[in-house]
């Protein structure tokens, strides 16, 4: 009988222990769950806007200087290029919103993927992932 009582209980201790290993680890994924979705969260409009080192001009001269024309370029116009600046200040999901044709639109993309590292945008004093759009003007000269 004594036997059957020490089963039983040891039975029991093992049947929580699993429970409480089972809910500790459905509260650890969820945690890192609900982490990785904030981090995944980009805003339109936020408090403070990212800024490119040195401001909007500062940007506009990195643009010029930094935008090699060819000769497989034979058109010339305005794309509009959507990006993200992430929260550590850089660049990701550079997309062409308008483009004028393939070869100009690559490069646009190619020029905003290599700028440097942004001050990140805040919401609430604290960063986080902004959408941004800027136009990269292509003109034959």
């Amino acid at each position: 009988m004594k036997t059957n009582l020490k089963e039983n209980s040891f039975k029991s201790i093992s049947r929580y222990l699993r429970c409480a290993v089972l809910l500790l680890f459905c509260l650890t994924a969820y945690n890192l769950s609900a982490q990785d979705a904030k981090e995944k969260v980009v805003y339109d409009m936020v408090d403070q806007m990212p800024q490119f080192p040195g401001g909007q001009a500062a940007m506009m001269k990195y643009i010029a200087e930094n935008t090699k024309w060819t000769e497989q370029m034979d058109c010339q116009g305005r794309v509009i290029v959507q990006f993200i600046v992430n929260a550590d200040g850089k660049i990701s999901d550079a997309k062409v919103k308008r483009g004028v044709c393939p070869s100009i639109d690559q490069e646009a993309i190619r020029v905003v993927e290599s700028m440097p590292t942004w001050e990140p945008g805040k919401l609430k004093g604290e960063a986080v992932n902004v959408r941004y759009t800027v136009p990269v003007m292509f003109r034959m000269k």
